[in-house]
């Protein structure tokens, strides 16, 4: 398979997607080889740009960490004889079998095979950032911020009214009084200084760059002798890349992508490094005000903890430790948690807006809110299309609040107005599991090692049915179901039937997507397996259950894959239950 283009034709070799994962037509979205002085693949939606890679270095394309040969080895770019340049994908173990696929709602997908047994599905996701140019001409987008599209500094919004709206398609413009000062110099003007650069790491090249064999210590000579260089970056097997004009695409990574050099006037250089002096003196004065701070804290902590367990003694004498968690079943007042502000929330979260959204659940969606004060919250709001009411709400606050559990997020409080319900909870600045489990780069940090400690973790918590049913019977029904689809058993599903057994379903699929790193979501469109749950079993079935086993999280030799085999073929023929015991 090949995607390729011709230089002296023009001519080109598109990768298209289907219509639908039922309907093999050509679909909306194709992928293109393009930039041909430093390749890239571009995806298109129709005959817009959808994402592109970044340049290819001969190695990987280093505006894609996601895509290091790590997770898709085998990319390489080859050369006719008439000259087309194109791309290939193909394993260096010549007994595996691949599937590489643009998948129907425009990203790329990789199915591995060995000896005709599945060894790997990875489709690469894209964020908000990874769509082209979402934050505009010298608009800088970073996942992790809120909102993600800021602009550098010098720089200013185009059009403010609509970067507050969150329309940032008209990027941002040079500041008043930072104009560059190259034609001036060149008119021979002695009273202003040479132009200079801001680095910014980890960062997604533009787009249009022009490139140069030159070393590293003459690509900013190169630019500043140029007036129309705007930027430089450099790759050890790429050379140097220039841009002129508008930088285009511009995005911030984690980790990966390469120093961007942008041009800026030479007193923005000098600011620059007046405050990061001054951020270094107040990084070392605090290095004497916090052991002060904290030996005070500590002392008072230990006041009040011994209070605290005086207090809670004489109140709780001759009961169980489980009472002393969960107390006996009795009706929740709204006020005996803090109350929240409608108003104060929709600020917070600059009024529910998409680019805020952390998640969303069978509750209904959660979003990232900021408060006045700076404390960063979670709230999550009850959807109205969900089908659940007062009552599903006071059950969450009911249990959520009664367990206040280390491994469980802390609720705040919550808010009853508009004819809303909402839930304020603990931000958790590392975001959740999902994050780091199925991002093929993030993933790499999850060792068998941190998977089993997070599976122990999450076992001390689940249970939850008992508190719930508030009964004793071994089997309860309800008319709403809540909860997210794909974690419930089919009995709660479809039946409204839950029991500890319910718990057991949940706690089972969860520990499959950690165990193989896949979602059980994945496998909702999928024709021969309908869950994660019954592509374990199918596995299973075939005796190769050891393929469910995600390699990034394992070194799998001959002994390891023997037990593992053995505790998921257990755990399965068990029906999970041997995880609850």
């Amino acid at each position: 398979m090949r995607i390729g283009a011709n230089k002296i034709t023009g001519k080109k070799i598109t990768f298209v997607s289907r219509k639908s994962d039922n309907d093999p037509t050509s679909g909306d979205y194709s992928a293109s080889l393009e930039r041909l002085d430093a390749p890239e693949v571009f995806i298109w939606h129709g005959k817009n740009i959808h994402w592109r890679t970044g340049p290819w270095n001969g190695r990987v394309f280093i505006g894609s960490p996601r895509m290091l040969t790590e997770y898709l080895f085998g990319w390489r770019l080859d050369h006719d004889g008439d000259g087309t340049d194109y791309i290939t994908y193909n394993f260096a173990d010549k007994s595996k079998f691949g599937i590489l696929s643009l998948t129907p709602h425009g990203t790329l997908k990789l199915v591995e095979y060995s000896d005709k047994k599945e060894l790997l599905r990875l489709e690469v996701d894209q964020n908000e950032c990874d769509f082209y140019g979402k934050c505009g001409p010298y608009g800088n987008c970073d996942n992790s911020s809120v909102p993600i599209c800021s602009c550098f500094e010098g720089f200013e919004p185009k059009n403010l009214v609509e970067w507050n709206l969150r329309n940032w398609t008209n990027g941002c413009v040079r500041k008043e009084g930072f104009n560059l000062k190259c034609e001036i110099l060149k008119n021979g003007s002695n009273d202003v200084k040479q132009d200079g650069f801001l680095v910014k790491h980890n960062m997604k090249v533009p787009d249009f760059s022009v490139r140069s064999d030159g070393n590293q210590n003459k690509c900013g000579t190169d630019c500043l002798a140029n007036c129309s260089c705007s930027a430089y970056a450099y790759d050890p097997y790429i050379g140097c890349m220039y841009w002129s004009g508008e930088l285009i695409d511009l995005q911030k990574f984690p980790y990966g992508g390469v120093d961007l050099f942008i041009r800026v006037p030479a007193e923005l250089v000098e600011d620059h490094a007046v405050a990061s002096i001054k951020k270094e003196k107040g990084h070392k004065k605090s290095f004497l005000i916090i052991p002060i701070v904290v030996g005070i804290g500590a002392f008072i902590l230990v006041i009040c903890a011994f209070l605290f367990w005086k207090k809670c003694s004489s109140r709780n004498k001759g009961r169980q430790l489980r009472n002393s968690i969960i107390r006996e079943e009795k009706p929740m007042k709204l006020d005996e948690l803090p109350l929240y502000d409608f108003e104060k929330l929709e600020i917070a979260t600059n009024y529910f807006h998409f680019g805020n959204m952390l998640g969303k659940g069978g509750f209904g969606p959660v979003y990232k809110g900021i408060m006045e004060d700076g404390q960063e919250i979670a709230v999550k709001r009850l959807s109205k299309a969900s089908g659940q009411g007062i009552e599903e709400f006071m059950n969450e606050v009911v249990v959520i609040s009664k367990l206040q559990h280390r491994n469980l997020v802390r609720i705040l409080g919550c808010c009853v107005e508009r004819g809303e319900q909402m839930l304020v909870y603990e931000f958790m600045p590392n975001k959740s599991l999902d994050a780091f489990l199925f991002d093929p780069l993030q993933k790499k940090i999850l060792d068998w090692k941190k998977r089993s400690s997070i599976i122990e973790g999450i076992a001390r918590d689940f249970g939850l049915a008992r508190i719930v049913k508030g009964g004793e019977e071994d089997e309860a029904n309800t008319k709403r179901v809540v909860g997210t689809y794909g974690y419930m058993p089919p009995e709660y599903a479809m039946e409204g039937l839950f029991s500890e057994k319910s718990d057991v379903y949940s706690f089972g699929v969860l520990l499959l997507e950690i165990v193989s790193g896949r979602r059980n979501s994945s496998f909702y469109h999928n024709e021969c397996s309908l869950s994660l749950v019954g592509f374990a079993w199918k596995l299973w079935l075939e005796d190769n259950i050891i393929s469910l086993i995600d390699p990034e999280g394992c070194n799998i030799n001959e002994k390891v894959a023997t037990q593992l085999n053995a505790t998921l073929s257990l755990m399965l023929f068990m029906g999970l239950d041997v995880l609850y015991e």
